[in-house]
């Protein structure tokens, strides 16, 4: 099983998301801002997050569309794209290349009933956890409930794979959490 990158944001997946044209929704002017200062209606901005993710993480790096920060000790990343009203929580877990069928299996099983809002993804050669969701009616209740569950997906990859928020019956990980229960149970059990 892989381990997960606790307080690195791999720098290449960094610069692809600061550079790219289709995410780096920064400021088009250097020293104008990038967006409303305020959040009007009730609506998430950029500038609303950012105090957030501040709260969350005084060192929050803040780098155009691209945030990276710690929480809990595990590094995340938030990228949002004001023009797509979309936005993701991302956290790396580790290579894909030490990955077994088995491995898939796992983390499919788990997105479709552990993990809830958050889920397991692939990409650029590295397992993530991650949240993905509009930007604009995220609230702040759902914003820290996301980076607590891509926290804790991250946490758990390699053990209960979950995100830490209710198992949705019908999938397979109640089943998995109930066997390993039971092996541990019998384990525990002496021979009279």
């Amino acid at each position: 099983m892989l381990m997960v990158m606790r307080t690195a944001v791999p720098s290449l997946l960094l610069a692809a998301l600061i550079s790219s044209p289709q995410l780096a929704v920064g400021n088009p002017e250097p020293g104008k801002p990038s967006g409303p200062a305020s959040r009007p209606s009730n609506k998430m901005t950029d500038a609303h997050l950012d105090g957030v993710l501040r709260r969350l993480d005084p060192k929050v790096e803040i780098q155009k569309n691209v945030r990276r920060l710690v929480v809990e000790g595990i590094a995340l990343v938030v990228v949002t794209d004001a023009a797509a009203d979309r936005m993701r929580i991302m956290s790396p877990i580790g290579p894909t290349a030490e990955l077994k069928a088995e491995d898939y299996a796992r983390l499919l099983q788990a997105n479709f009933d552990a993990v809830l809002d958050a889920r397991y993804a692939i990409a650029q050669g590295l397992v993530w956890s991650a949240f993905i969701h509009p930007l604009s009616p995220l609230t702040d209740e759902q914003l820290a409930s996301a980076i607590a569950q891509v926290v804790v997906a991250a946490s758990t990859y390699g053990t209960t794979f979950t995100s830490g928020a209710l198992i949705f019956g019908g999938g397979d990980t109640q089943r998995l959490h109930r066997e390993l229960f039971e092996r541990i149970r019998k384990r525990g059990q002496t021979d009279i």
